[in-house]
């Protein structure tokens, strides 16, 4: 556990909470890129199936036929996957490894690895609103706004650190629900001219902080020593969650660029700007 500003905070709190809004951007993204990509022939030969119908960057309302084929997307994609890009089905979204580290040393230093974990909800995804922007090349902006209901997460947890000098060592199986989520998932990115001479979109950044209306953790603690302690501590975490998880998240934030951005390009660069969104 964390003690923090004369608080205590479990590391595996926020570890949690940022597994939840990695996976659903990668989740919401690679949906997002299937429903504009619907016919789109990859290097290989493979062509994107049709999900929904066809919206282009020319309409007038295609922000409002982009949300309405992401909805449709969002029940067949969470079932079935999306072969040709590599992605299985979305609910649930398996986390086989993830590794988060909050501080630098002064006041806290830790590591939090989770692992073996399934994120349910992503089929029960409501899309509320879409804004675009593809004027500038060099400025191509998305926002998504989007609830969920009722998202569960569970899997296997370590943490290790240092806090003020004080040994972290924490381990074990942990589940946390979550209910009323919502959010925008915001992506920026430009076009970028490759070698063999079509242009791609590069995706720069993505960020997205979901309010949550209500958070229940549950976990055990194999390498605790003192079991009225850790109750307490799990006792604190539900009641203050919501205070615990706004200060550390910063800190688990600054890994989402590292992790999440070579994903995106890795299915924007497999397919020509002109076939992901057309004219």
């Amino acid at each position: 556990m964390i003690l923090k500003r004369g608080k205590y905070i479990s590391p595996g709190l926020v570890g949690r909470r940022v597994q939840y809004t990695m996976a659903l951007r990668l989740s919401l993204f690679l949906v997002a890129l299937s429903t504009l990509t619907h016919g789109a022939v990859l290097k290989n030969g493979d062509t994107i199936p049709t999900y929904a119908k066809v919206c282009r960057r020319s309409q007038i309302d295609f922000n409002s036929c982009f949300r309405e084929s992401l909805q449709i997307a969002i029940q067949k994609i969470s079932k079935d996957g999306i072969r040709q890009l590599k992605v299985p089905s979305l609910d649930p979204w398996r986390v086989d490894k993830l590794t988060i580290n909050y501080g630098t040393g002064t006041p806290f230093k830790v590591s939090m690895h989770v692992k073996n974990s399934d994120v349910y909800g992503f089929s029960r995804l409501q899309i509320l609103n879409v804004r675009s922007n593809f004027d500038d090349p060099e400025a191509i902006s998305m926002e998504i706004d989007f609830s969920n209901k009722k998202v569960f997460i569970e899997g296997d947890y370590n943490a290790e650190g240092l806090i003020s000098d004080v040994p972290v060592l924490a381990s074990g199986k942990y589940n946390v629900s979550m209910s009323n989520v919502s959010g925008t998932l915001k992506i920026k990115g430009r076009i970028v001219k490759k070698s063999d001479g079509e242009e791609y979109l590069q995706v720069i950044r993505s960020n997205s902080r979901p309010d949550v209306g209500d958070m229940v953790i549950s976990m055990t603690n194999e390498n605790n020593k003192y079991p009225e302690l850790h109750n307490l501590f799990l006792v604190l975490m539900n009641q203050f969650w919501k205070v615990m998880y706004e200060e550390l998240l910063p800190y688990a934030e600054e890994n989402f660029n590292e992790i999440l951005t070579p994903m995106f390009n890795m299915a924007t660069f497999k397919i020509p700007f002109n076939q992901l969104i057309p004219q």
